[in-house]
């Protein structure tokens, strides 16, 4: 039996997703793994998911800040009742959605960091340093959501 995945791509710029280091690592952990990706652009998005019977959704990484772009077209994923795993700027999308708080730096950079990450589940991936850059951060998680990783008041 296979697994199918739909990641939505926000990337505007091709050569900075996240999207192709995704697939490989999920090739790397089972091949029945089936992956469809769909930029965060498409008409009636939500509907197509449906249509797709995906089993989860990975929202992406992006360029984009959360502030200024509404999406509002996405809300309905979480009508779906499937695990959606936000990555960056798509999980921002979700804190901001379900009415966590988000800021900016007040000097209007982007402010990068670097991490040394081990995540074993339910992926296993190697220890490795990832790097971060954002705009934005929360300052507070939707109502029931539990933190992982706090930096400063930052979240």
């Amino acid at each position: 039996m296979s697994f199918h995945l739909c990641i939505i791509d926000f990337y505007t710029d091709p050569n900075y997703s996240t999207i192709v280091q995704l697939l490989k690592v999920f090739e790397r952990i089972d091949p029945k793994i089936k992956v469809t990706v769909l930029p965060y652009t498409i008409r009636n998005i939500v509907q197509k998911i449906r249509c797709l019977n995906v089993q989860a959704i990975i929202l992406s990484g992006s360029d984009h800040r959360v502030l200024k772009t509404p999406l509002k077209s996405l809300k309905g994923l979480f009508d779906l009742e499937i695990p959606l795993l936000g990555i960056c700027f798509g999980y921002q999308w979700m804190v901001h959605t379900l009415k966590g708080s988000i800021d900016s730096y007040k000097d209007g950079q982007l402010h990068e960091y670097s991490r040394l990450l081990e995540i074993s589940v339910p992926f296993n991936v190697a220890i490795r340093k990832y790097e971060f850059s954002h705009h934005d951060f929360i300052t507070q998680l939707p109502e029931y959501w539990v933190p992982v990783l706090q930096k400063d008041s930052q979240i």
